[in-house]
């Protein structure tokens, strides 16, 4: 299917900004009629191109405050698919990849302390045969962005038992209406629209992601990633971070436990897009004064939790 130039722009500000606000409103900061863009949106569902939606949460406002990546190098011999899948089925990993460099496997937890991703790391090593494999740990210290989208302060929400049951309803099936989700839970679907308009207030949901055939990922941007470990030059660590935040390619960004690193997931368009930017690290004379080194690793594979389901970490039961 051809897709015009406002399609493609349509599909990029979704995927960036989610659909969580009404459609009369995304419309207006696309400058397009909301029937255009009720019409494209629904066109684009009945093909093929939107498959369907996920909502992205802010788990340290759900009280898992640790976020870590975690990378080990694994030997050739081991089946790289078979084993993200056994990583992914801990419910702490959100997130796991096959990525080129010296650590191919590379995983992200949420945990409630330091401790439990210790923890965490240590089963996961033992369950799946890693315990002579070179590890790396970087602890979040600051969640910065998260799935393209600017993070909050990450400050634990006071949140019901019900809270986390009308927000496991929204997330198994985002399309489910609120009156729906009332029916089922016995609820007043007035006590139910309050609850979801408070969690949305306080950006404990923070969007609804459309899921785009894979094909047209590199039309919107996003057919590229790596992560990347940025490190700031002596006293430059705020300006570098600013940098990074403002960066529409870095779809994810923390400050490490180190204090002068930052982790970020990069998205471009392809490998050319992608070298071009990390090249501007080094040739453009403000940047190059913010970043002592990049280290990258290309991502090959990645695979998430389809279904992160909050009764797997003992919020919802």
């Amino acid at each position: 299917m051809d897709l015009s130039p406002l399609d493609l722009r349509i599909l990029r500000y979704c995927n960036e900004q989610g659909v969580l606000e009404s459609e009369r409103s995304i419309a207006r900061t696309l400058r397009i009629s909301p029937s255009t863009l009720s019409f494209k949106l629904r066109r684009f569902e009945s093909k093929g191109i939107i498959n369907a939606y996920r909502l992205r949460v802010d788990f340290q406002k759900l009280g898992f405050s640790q976020v870590a990546w975690v990378f080990f190098s694994v030997p050739a011999s081991k089946d790289i698919v078979k084993l993200m899948n056994e990583v992914l089925s801990f419910p702490q990993v959100h997130v796991a990849c096959f990525a080129s460099g010296q650590y191919q496997l590379a995983f992200k937890t949420y945990c409630k302390t330091e401790e439990e991703v210790s923890e965490v790391v240590r089963k996961i090593k033992k369950a799946c045969g890693l315990d002579l494999c070179a590890e790396k740990v970087f602890l979040a210290k600051e969640v910065m962005k998260s799935h393209s989208i600017v993070s909050g302060n990450g400050v634990h929400e006071e949140i019901s038992g019900t809270d986390y049951l009308i927000l496991q309803e929204k997330m198994l099936d985002p399309s489910k209406s609120l009156a729906e989700i009332a029916k089922k839970l016995g609820l007043h679907k007035n006590t139910v629209l309050s609850r979801w308009t408070k969690l949305l207030g306080n950006k404990v949901v923070l969007k609804k992601t459309p899921i785009i055939d894979p094909d047209l990922h590199s039309a919107i941007g996003i057919d590229f990633s790596s992560i990347c470990l940025f490190r700031a030059r002596e006293n430059r660590r705020e300006e570098l971070g600013k940098e990074l935040l403002s960066l529409r390619e870095v779809h994810e960004l923390s400050s490490t436990d180190s204090g002068k690193d930052f982790l970020a997931v990069v998205r471009s368009e392809n490998m050319s897009s992608f070298y071009r930017l990390l090249n501007g690290f080094y040739s453009d004379k403000k940047l190059s004064g913010l970043v002592e080194s990049v280290e990258a690793n290309i991502l090959l594979r990645t695979d998430s939790r389809r279904h992160t389901y909050l009764k797997d970490l003992k919020l919802a039961k």
